[in-house]
């Protein structure tokens, strides 16, 4: 345990000692965290008391680990933008309705652990997006049904992933069935929730194609018929088009200084609204 900051704990692994799996420590030390959690909270709503929820963000890389400050206040911590990514996947955990998320990082080499792909995000001054996961538990701890859901999710979820809202449906609905099957409320809330997002998404896609039809038609507009708009009408229709390429991007988690509540997503998504137009005042510049 590196601190405690107001309600937040802070912890690393592999110093001072070597850990060499140190992957692995960090997750299992993640879900027994949460399953404690969740026997307080049961325990604090049997005596009257509010419920307890906790979010964790796990992330691995290279970062700076020592002795910090200075002669008068020092510290034994780590610093870097692996440490701030950490932090940004704890604050993403309230937006996708998860308790713990790891980053594509942290997945490498746990291969006997089920993990959900959740997104991929960018980190805000980044360029190079992160692929995001939901740990789910130990493969050995699952069943064949259970691990049919799995499959039958990333499915789906790569369709997601390549923008392919009609397959993708159909396999989210496939996996909700086999969820379904066997009772999982875990895996049926998950996939419901993807499938949710597809519709919000691939609503705002639509919208945003939508504003950009009446951008360019705008643009006609003026220069056909130039003398026949007042200026006040040619900007009026410009704007209502870039409003509405404005909204689509909000709402969508981009990881930024202050969690995803005060900034707007880009990742693949906004990739998506550039496909849209190859002018850039209509594109990303205004969005």
């Amino acid at each position: 345990i590196d601190k405690y900051v107001g309600d937040m704990i802070m912890a690393f692994w592999g110093a001072p000692l070597e850990d060499p799996d140190h992957r692995r420590h960090g997750v299992v030390s993640a879900l027994q965290m949460l399953d404690k959690a969740q026997e307080l909270s049961d325990d604090f709503v049997a005596r009257g008391k509010h419920a307890v929820a906790i979010g964790v963000g796990l992330n691995t890389g290279v970062m700076n680990v020592g002795d910090m400050g200075s002669e008068y206040r020092r510290s034994y911590t780590v610093i870097g933008d692996a440490v701030n990514l950490g932090s940004r996947l704890e604050g993403l955990t309230k937006f996708y309705g998860v308790k713990l998320i790891v980053s594509e990082t942290t997945r490498e080499g746990l291969d006997d652990m089920v993990f959900r792909q959740l997104d991929r995000v960018k980190v805000k001054g980044k360029t190079e997006p992160v692929t995001i996961y939901e740990p789910m538990g130990m493969k050995a701890d699952m069943s064949a049904a259970q691990l049919d859901v799995i499959d039958a999710y990333h499915a789906a979820h790569e369709h997601y992933m390549q923008g392919d809202w009609a397959a993708a449906e159909q396999g989210y609905d496939v996996a909700l069935r086999l969820a379904e099957e066997f009772d999982d409320e875990r895996w049926r809330a998950a996939v419901a929730a993807n499938r949710s997002r597809l519709h919000t998404f691939r609503g705002r896609i639509d919208e945003a194609r939508r504003a950009l039809d009446l951008t360019q038609r705008s643009k006609a507009l003026q220069s056909r018929h130039l003398e026949g708009l007042t200026n006040h009408v040619r900007v009026e229709l410009v704007s209502a088009a870039r409003c509405q390429l404005e909204e689509v991007a909000l709402g969508l988690p981009e990881v930024g200084d202050s969690g995803t509540h005060e900034v707007q997503h880009r990742g693949r998504h906004l990739d998506v609204l550039d496909d849209l137009s190859g002018d850039p005042e209509i594109g990303r510049a205004h969005v």
